[in-house]
C-alpha cells in the first residue's frame, strides 16, 4: 500500500476557503492618480460579489494626516508596505490606469 501524502499548508488553506464559501478576493493596484478609475473598478468588483482590497489613502489630495512633509514621508513608506502586505494573499489582481 503506498504511503499517504499529508496535505500541504496551501492545500489545507484552499480547502478551508472552499468549505467557508469565501468570495474571491481581488486587489486593485495602480497609482492614486487614477483613484477615480480604481473607485469604479472597486464598485464593479464589489457588485460582482468579490472582496476588494485597494489603496485606502490618496496622498495626492490634501489631508491633515499628511500635511507635515516629514510625517508624510514616513506615512507613505508605511502605507506602501501595508498595501504590499494586503496584496500578498490575493489570488486575482487588476491594475488600473496603465497607459498603452
Amino acid at each position: 500500500m503506498p504511503a499517504q501524502q499529508l496535505p500541504t499548508p496551501e492545500s489545507r488553506l484552499a480547502a478551508v476557503k472552499r468549505d467557508l464559501a469565501l468570495p474571491l478576493v481581488v486587489a486593485i493596484c495602480g497609482s492614486t492618480r487614477f483613484m477615480d478609475t480604481m473607485t469604479e473598478a472597486d464598485l464593479q468588483e464589489t457588485a460582482a460579489g468579490r472582496i476588494v482590497i485597494r489603496s485606502g489613502c490618496n496622498m495626492k489630495e490634501p489631508h491633515a494626516l499628511w500635511a507635515d512633509p516629514v510625517a508624510a514621508e514616513g506615512l507613505k513608506e508605511r502605507l506602501d508596505d501595508l498595501h504590499r502586505a494586503k496584496i500578498r494573499p490575493v489570488r486575482q489582481g487588476t491594475v488600473q490606469g496603465v497607459q498603452a
